[in-house]
């Protein structure tokens, strides 16, 4: 492995050394900033603490990712739109449900400015490139973005910030950019009403913790929303898209859905026509369900067609095989198993028996929604904890997250735990933790 920093040292031993001899004055602020949100209702982020830091990278080299991501998911999509006509061959290549494929206006939603007007591409960040493990479109991308605009309140506004004059622009504050975006697709200023979808099966899966941010973020920047689903929405005869319980009428819909509840009942659409396509009547559909063909079983494709001199690449993936399935036995350690197109499981082998792992691979070879990618271990840094009041210093792995919005980019999340091998942080381990970075 490269032991090479990938942090900017100089900066990180800056923000440490002035972490000690204010301790007490970050403390006071991070109690500030998280009875704020605990009298909103909402108690802490989806992680087990407080992040102490930003992590310090390269400003010219995010960018330089943000830009090959970009050409790497529009490049994506231009494939995708090439085989609109012939959907069974689409399926076929894909491994994705045919059934759905039929009930979705595919031109449309492939075409849409909104299909990749926000994305958060996962991966591992090394030292020559960054590797991609998975794009994400959907019900997760909203939830990070909330993240990130807490986590700027903790530390970009911090008094560790003030004091070493970090620039709040070179934080991206990515959950800003996604308001502009959102603001110029409303055509209203600042004053829109938004319909945040799930179906109904899903709104469990999908809030869970973060309703109360959702709505504290959106409506302190002047945006109202409104839960809703399949049996509460409606397009009138005008084209509006209003609200069944409510009456009013909504600027935008924002797709919430994980994608399981369509890709197991495709049907379901006859009856919300609205969800199809590009537009909800005159409203317009941002995250179209065209977004479910970016989900993890797309890679083995590999569509973005990155090749090996890229400052980005896609780590290597297939769709199982009874032929292969002896070399994912005997050379585990290789090896992610992960579903193709919905849920989280992640499997690695390094870290998983051999007899449960064996039980994996079966499944994944009959069941048809998984795909085997290369192991890549986590990329490590050293991240400061507070432990029984004092501060320790812990090895850590983390995954790198650039929020590409409008096609440029705009800040990162990252996500991190105690160095381990095999260590996966989707779905996120117990001792999990979130931060953001500053692009200097």
């Amino acid at each position: 492995m490269n032991n090479e920093p990938l942090e900017e040292q100089e900066k990180v031993e800056q923000y440490e050394s002035l972490l000690e001899s204010s301790r007490k004055e970050v403390l006071e602020h991070y109690a500030r900033v998280s009875a704020r949100y605990r009298e909103a209702g909402k108690n802490r982020l989806a992680c087990t603490a407080w992040p102490l830091r930003p992590l310090f990278l390269k400003k010219d080299r995010l960018h330089t990712i943000g830009t090959a991501l970009v050409g790497q998911l529009e490049s994506c999509r231009d494939v995708l739109i090439s085989f609109t006509e012939d959907r069974g061959s689409m399926a076929k290549t894909l491994n994705f449900p045919l059934e759905l494929l039929k009930e979705l206006e595919l031109e449309t939603g492939l075409g849409s400015p909104d299909f990749l007007s926000a994305a958060r591409p996962d991966g591992f960040l090394q030292a020559d490139r960054f590797v991609v493990s998975e794009y994400n479109v959907g019900s997760g991308l909203l939830a990070t973005l909330s993240y990130t605009e807490v986590l700027f309140e903790l530390l970009g506004e911090g008094p560790l910030a003030r004091k070493l004059g970090l620039k709040d622009g070179n934080f991206g504050r990515p959950f800003q950019n996604y308001l502009s975006l959102l603001r110029g697709r409303a055509q209203s200023g600042s004053a829109a009403h938004i319909a945040l979808f799930s179906p109904a099966e899903e709104h469990k899966d999908v809030y869970r913790w973060e309703k109360k941010l959702f709505e504290t973020l959106f409506e302190r920047n002047g945006f109202t929303v409104e839960f809703m689903d399949e049996h509460s929405l409606e397009v009138d005869s005008e084209k509006r898209l209003i609200s069944r319980q409510t009456g009013r009428t909504f600027q935008l819909l924002l797709q919430m859905t994980t994608g399981e509840y369509f890709l197991q009942t495709p049907n379901s659409l006859r009856s919300s026509n609205y969800l199809r396509g590009a537009r909800a009547g005159s409203v317009p559909h941002l995250h179209p369900l065209a977004c479910l063909l970016l989900g993890k079983g797309i890679l083995p494709a590999n569509l973005g067609g990155a090749g090996e001199k890229s400052s980005v690449r896609i780590a290597e993936a297939t769709y199982p095989t009874e032929e292969a399935a002896p070399e994912y036995r005997l050379n585990k350690d290789k090896y992610v198993i992960k579903r193709s197109w919905s849920g989280k499981d992640t499997v690695v082998g390094c870290s998983t028996g051999g007899r449960a792992w064996n039980r994996i691979v079966a499944e994944a070879i009959n069941s048809k929604d998984f795909i085997v990618q290369d192991y890549h271990p986590l990329p490590t840094t050293r991240l400061p904890y507070l432990v029984d009041g004092k501060l320790e210093y812990i090895a850590v792995r983390f995954e790198l997250s650039p929020f590409l919005i409008e096609g440029k980019y705009c800040g990162s999340l990252v996500r991190y735990a105690p160095d381990a091998e095999g260590l996966r942080l989707s779905p996120s381990p117990p001792d999990m933790g979130m931060t953001i970075v500053y692009a200097s």
